[in-house]
């Protein structure tokens, strides 16, 4: 009997929802593109508003959106929330005969242990490779609010890239808040609440020229290619619009005996141009004064690089990267593949 009861206690805290039910709110999930970016968002009206993160259009360029039925329009963005990392994007030339039933959003903070549901698209890049055909892409997880914060929401709910921007919905559909970031970790997960996305239809403030991010990280590079030496590496960076990046890199590696100094630094002012295709990057960048020496030469060989062409594939602290240039010293191209292994660092997103 107690057994029954606690069973009835259960099934009254969480609900059953439907498959039809979350069909319907799928629906309402369209698939965002920013500048080579996959990002998740939510169409919150009859006219085709859609809430998503600021991240996911923090370029400033017009998004791409695709809905679950394949049509794909551009949509401007309208409104951001630096702080709360949210966005309002008005989809252009919107069809209203495609009987999409929006969101609503829920007018308060969630009470902590609700259920709750993310629904968007993980790692929707791998969704084309034939094993995957299917899956990711206009997809549920599951988990409970685990703390309600000043400025995020915590849930337990599985979120990934590609997630960033998707609806976090309570049983009732409602969305509490908006997929933003995650710590390394299990089950870590952090929304902005949609009650400052009530504050943004309110009152919409436009994006900003100068938004983006400052950033610290340090690394260590190991060359492949059999011509240069290990070197610690750091940088700090200023990443505006997602795509333009100002950062001082200082470098120190071992010396092979051709100087004094155990220790040589290597320091250089970087200017870059990202761009994103799906779950990686392209930076074509453009060193200005590379003192000391350079991992791909012996030490004591003094010189500068420019330009310089940068790939960087990866997923968490470790990742290839693959650079071509030209040495303005030599006139001959340059080539490295290096194994890096970062720890990244965010310090303030403005």
């Amino acid at each position: 009997m107690n057994w029954l009861l606690f069973a009835g206690v259960l099934a009254e805290a969480h609900p059953v929802v439907e498959s039809s039910t979350f069909q319907e709110w799928l629906g309402a999930v369209v698939l965002l593109t920013n500048n080579g970016a996959f990002c998740s968002g939510s169409l919150i009206d009859e006219n085709g508003l859609v809430l998503t993160a600021y991240h996911c259009v923090a370029s400033g360029r017009n998004t791409v959106v695709q809905t679950r039925s394949n049509v794909v329009f551009e949509a401007e963005t309208i409104a951001v929330d630096v702080e709360h990392d949210l966005a309002l994007i008005q989809i252009q030339d919107w069809v209203d005969s495609l009987d999409i039933t929006p969101f609503t959003l829920h007018s308060d903070l969630p009470s902590q242990g609700a259920q709750v549901f993310g629904l968007g698209h993980p790692m929707a890049p791998l969704e084309s490779r034939s094993v995957f055909g299917g899956t990711l892409k206009w997809s549920v997880s599951s988990g409970i609010v685990s703390a309600v914060g000043d400025r995020f929401i915590q849930v337990d709910a599985p979120l990934n890239p590609g997630n960033s921007g998707g609806p976090i919905v309570n049983t009732d559909g409602e969305i509490i808040g908006v997929a933003s970031r995650k710590l390394r970790g299990d089950n870590l997960s952090f929304i902005g609440s949609a009650t400052f996305a009530e504050t943004m239809i309110a009152d919409p403030q436009p994006q900003r020229w100068w938004g983006g991010q400052l950033s610290i990280g340090v690394g260590y590079q190991l060359p492949l290619d059999g011509k240069g030496i290990p070197v610690w590496t750091g940088h700090v960076e200023t990443i505006v619009r997602d795509r333009w990046v100002l950062g001082l890199q200082p470098m120190i590696q071992p010396n092979n005996g051709a100087l004094d100094e155990q220790w040589v630094p290597a320091n250089s002012l970087r200017l870059s141009r990202r761009a994103r295709f799906g779950m990686g990057e392209i930076t074509t960048y453009v060193d200005v004064g590379a003192g000391g020496t350079h991992q791909w030469y012996p030490t004591g060989n003094r010189h500068r690089v420019l330009p310089t062409a940068h790939v960087r594939s990866g997923l968490g602290t470790t990742a290839l990267r693959y650079e071509i240039g030209w040495d303005t010293r030599l006139s001959v191209p340059i080539w490295s593949m290096t194994v890096e292994m970062n720890v990244p660092g965010v310090i303030q997103v403005f």
